[in-house]
């Protein structure tokens, strides 16, 4: 069901796709209308005849785009299975926990509450499973899933499976896109090399937003492309859409502003930008995510390594992301890609000529993502380059046939054209199937469950610490509780990272609200707190990690009633020897510096 599923999304893209850059000729649709004064079985028999000839037209077109989607999303789900992904738990990155527990809690408002008000709903659901980032990231990734969760429920597993259908429908996209400009050879190395690039397999394997937000900035350059081709309602409609998406998925996709200006510049048409065909979609796309993150800039900045440009930072950021380049797609790639680039795009503007609109607008997706992140003081990681992968792929293409004709130009007895591709992608792919990436953090899922199976521990507070500096584990043992709880609030789940201590969303202001560990342990008999799941590691330790163990050891109220390895550390479940007598009241939160207020929830 998931593949015809699949297989449909990547039909109907590309048929958008190709839609809009070919439109249907004259004869073609004049060859559907029916003869007016034809009788009754007349009429019935041409309307069979043409929606069979329409059906074959259509699957013949477009019925390999279908089967790209449903081989490379095969493809996609087999990596995941591979690596494990399905049983690692939520710590690949800080924040993959935060996108998936923000995506249930739009399901269950779907489900359960709408209709009520969201905002208190979401405080509940905030005060309850505490890594609630809705504002902090845009809401269309988080719409995604709830409309997948309502076709297929939204588990963990359910998720995966979602961003293996978009890692898929990149592929697809990438497909149509080279398929068009240098045959299908091309094509097909292209979409299969992108899911198995290990940059895009570690992101394939948890649920982030880099492969959503990948698949709405791909679109944007081809839909600008097309734009280029045809300035029509339908394509500037197309480009306006695809680019708001891109903003409304992560706020990174608002490098894309620059897309137009630079592919203008290297197709030496600077003055289109005047026309309505292209200046309308964007104003459009600046009226609909200005307000949005305007609204939630304070909640963004948080996380951010600086509160504002400067040069230092600029200069700092350039080379390292430079460097990066090589990081998400490796050094024979990127030479290629390199060459593709220079024989596309920067050969013809050094000559005086024209770009292409398709190469254009892919270099210029290229530069704008590299130059945005050099100037906006956003974390430093090669997934804030992970968009441009498909448009990099595109001038690894091009550069590989520019070699594969230059070598037989010179050695015309070597035929190399034909099987080049073929032999490239299947070493290439080889080699990034047997040097896969391997699971480094902990999993909480073992401990969560161990917590839900316990009847004793229902509708009680449990205490999560980490000695990580990141506190990874934290965050991904709230995801493993309202995962498998489904958000229903049997658990309140409370981080000892925010309940003993105060810190910016990056880490940054921190300090400890009790000075020692005889206060700690009166705040969480306060509560009452049923439950503490502590996972200590290596490396440098938390001041509030260490104020639970602390209190813990020395209290005689605990008692271990679980221990297990994890990545790099050892989780260990105490349990309070009493049962709380009084109701439960969760804690005040504090989000003065993302709400400017506090919010509390009663169990």
């Amino acid at each position: 069901m998931k593949c015809g599923f699949t297989s449909a999304v990547g039909i109907a893209f590309t048929w958008l796709m190709s839609l809009i850059a070919r439109p249907t000729s004259p004869q073609s649709s004049a060859e559907l209308r029916l003869p007016g004064n034809a009788g009754w079985h007349t009429r019935i028999h041409v309307t069979l005849r043409n929606a069979i000839r329409a059906s074959c037209s259509f699957g013949l077109r477009h019925g390999e785009s279908g089967v790209c989607a449903v081989v490379c999303l095969l493809i996609a789900f087999g990596l995941q299975c591979r690596n494990g992904s399905f049983g690692s738990g939520f710590g690949s990155h800080p924040d993959e926990a935060g996108h998936y527990v923000t995506g249930l809690m739009v399901y269950k408002y779907v489900m359960t509450s709408l209709g009520t008000g969201p905002m208190a709903f979401a405080e509940r659901f905030y005060a309850h499973y505490p890594v609630v980032a809705f504002g902090h990231w845009p809401p269309l990734f988080y719409i995604l899933q709830a409309t997948w969760g309502l076709l297929f429920g939204l588990t963990r597993t359910s998720a995966l499976v979602l961003v293996a259908v978009l890692t898929s429908l990149v592929s697809t996209l990438l497909y149509h896109a080279v398929r068009t400009s240098l045959g299908r050879p091309y094509a097909v190395l292209c979409a299969v090399l992108f899911p198995l690039l290990p940059i895009v397999q570690l992101h394939t394997s948890s649920v982030m937003a880099e492969v959503p937000l990948t698949v709405f900035a791909f679109a944007t350059a081809l839909a600008f492309a097309s734009l280029i081709a045809r300035p029509t309602i339908a394509t500037a409609f197309c480009f306006g859409l695809c680019l708001c998406s891109a903003i409304y998925v992560k706020g990174n996709g608002w490098a894309l502003m620059a897309l137009p200006f630079l592919a203008l510049v290297l197709m030496r048409s600077l003055p289109s930008l005047l026309k309505k065909h292209v200046w309308v979609p964007m104003l459009g796309a600046l009226l609909c995510c200005c307000p949005m993150t305007w609204a939630t800039m304070t909640m963004t900045m948080d996380g951010w390594e600086r509160q504002s440009f400067s040069l230092p930072f600029f200069y700092h950021a350039l080379p390292v992301l430079l460097k990066f380049h090589l990081t998400i797609i490796g050094l024979p790639l990127l030479v290629l890609a390199c060459a593709g680039a220079f024989v596309t795009v920067v050969r013809p503007f050094a000559a005086g000529s024209v770009a292409r609109g398709l190469w254009a607008s892919n270099f210029a997706l290229v530069v704008s993502v590299l130059f945005f992140h050099a100037l906006v003081p956003t974390t430093m990681e090669p997934r804030m380059l992970f968009m441009s992968i498909p448009s990099l792929l595109m001038f690894a293409a091009v550069g590989l046939q520019y070699t594969v004709e230059f070598v037989q130009r010179w050695l015309p007895a070597v035929r190399l054209i034909r099987v080049t591709p073929f032999v490239f992608g299947a070493v290439i792919a080889c080699w990034y199937v047997l040097h896969s990436y391997s699971v480094q953090h902990p999993n909480m899922g073992g401990v969560a469950q161990r917590i839900l199976d316990e009847r004793d521990l229902d509708r009680t507070a449990i205490l999560v610490a980490s000695t990580q500096v990141n506190e990874v584990a934290e965050l991904s043992f709230v995801a493993e509780v309202a995962a498998r709880e489904q958000g229903s609030y049997r658990h309140g789940v409370i981080r000892a990272g925010k309940f003993l201590a105060d810190s910016s969303w990056g880490g940054s202001d921190y300090k400890l609200r009790y000075s020692d560990a005889a206060q700690a342990s009166a705040a969480v008999r306060a509560i009452p707190i049923s439950a503490i799941a502590l996972y200590t590691g290596e490396g440098r330790s938390n001041a509030h990690a260490e104020l639970v163990q602390q209190f813990v050891s020395e209290n005689g109220d605990w008692v271990c009633v679980q221990s297990e390895r994890a990545a790099k550390g050892q989780v260990v479940l105490w349990a309070s020897r009493y049962r709380p007598t009084k109701p439960v009241r969760l804690p005040e939160i504090n989000l003065m510096r993302k709400l400017g207020r506090n919010i509390s929830a009663e169990f």
